[in-house]
């Protein structure tokens, strides 16, 4: 990983600042996101108020901050005067629609810029790669296997591109909402944020150990389909050669072979990317059930207090 980190950064010369772009619109654009979610809230808290029998609810149908803000710039209100119902659900439906939009934008802006910057490396790759085989003495080249060089030259590149498209987003994108989730989760009700960082050690050993797995299949793949390219290369260059020998059903057993070879690499690839989503997915879904039942045991039964997240000290802070 070290490794690959240098090696990019090497070759990102002219390009790191589009990073620290991608980086601030990646922020901007978790935060959309994750805001829609607390206006969700605050709508369904407005028309469906708490029922103040239940232990722990609360009569305030206010919108915490920074939504609230926003309302009392429209409709002041005096202290403890509640806003009209019809008035703060129009706010937050427009809140929340600007919010989409916003989110929208920015994933735009961060899947073109990924973009420009995968296309401009895979091409300067390509081009010193083959500027260093042009290079390399007759005698290397006839060792090396032809197939093998055009599928570093293409698929090797194309494995690169990838990954700064898919893993540059998910690299600043997963880091950036799971600091801002539970950031928020802190500060709404820290007693279930502490019960749901519980999970997170046996999430990150599935994916480190299915990362590890699905790197070294993906290695076998691309070896063995350089090999099929390679056989392919010989015999297409040779067809003279094979059809005045009468070789056609030979080298085609030996093509099959080798074809036969890449599937197998190909499909244990697969299989284990088929495998990594469902297993992660069924341990987020038992996880997000032990939380909503702990959360609505608590909040039925009173063991935590319901948090108004308009008194909540850290939030005055940052939206006043």
């Amino acid at each position: 990983m070290a490794f690959l980190i240098r090696f990019l950064l090497r070759n990102l010369k002219g390009y790191r600042y589009l990073i620290i772009i991608i980086f601030i619109v990646t922020f901007f654009q978790v935060q959309a996101g994750l805001l829609t979610v607390f206006v969700l809230k605050d709508i369904i808290n407005v028309v469906v108020p708490p029922n103040p029998k239940v232990a722990g609810s609360s009569t305030n149908q206010n919108p915490g901050p920074p939504f609230s803000n926003i309302l009392n710039l429209i409709n002041p209100v005096g202290p403890g005067q509640q806003h009209a119902v019809g008035i703060t659900v129009t706010v937050l439906i427009a809140t929340f629609i600007v919010l989409g939009l916003l989110d929208a934008l920015f994933t735009y802006l961060q899947m073109f810029l990924t973009s420009f910057i995968a296309q401009n490396l895979s091409a300067r790759l390509r081009k010193k790669l083959f500027d260093q085989l042009q290079r390399l003495s007759l005698d290397w080249h006839s060792k090396q296997k032809k197939g093998d060089l055009v599928q570093r030259i293409t698929g090797d590149i194309a494995n690169v591109e990838k990954l700064i498209t898919d893993g540059l987003v998910d690299g600043l994108g997963v880091p950036l909402t799971l600091a801002s989730a539970i950031y928020y989760m802190w500060i709404t009700q820290w007693q279930l944020t502490v019960v749901s960082v519980v999970m997170f050690p046996a999430l990150f050993v599935i994916i480190l150990t299915y990362t590890r797995g699905i790197k070294a299949a993906a290695k076998r793949a691309s070896k063995a389909l350089g090999e099929v390219a390679d056989v392919a290369s010989e015999d297409v260059g040779a067809i003279t050669v094979l059809k005045a020998f009468s070789l056609e059903d030979r080298e085609a057993m030996r093509f099959n072979r080798y074809v036969g070879k890449s599937r197998k690499a190909g499909l244990d690839a697969a299989a284990l990317q088929a495998q990594f989503t469902p297993i992660v997915d069924i341990l987020v879904t038992v996880g997000t059930a032990f939380i909503i039942g702990m959360g609505g045991y608590a909040a039925a039964t009173g063991t935590f207090p319901r948090i108004n997240v308009t008194a909540n000290p850290i939030v005055t802070a940052l939206t006043s």
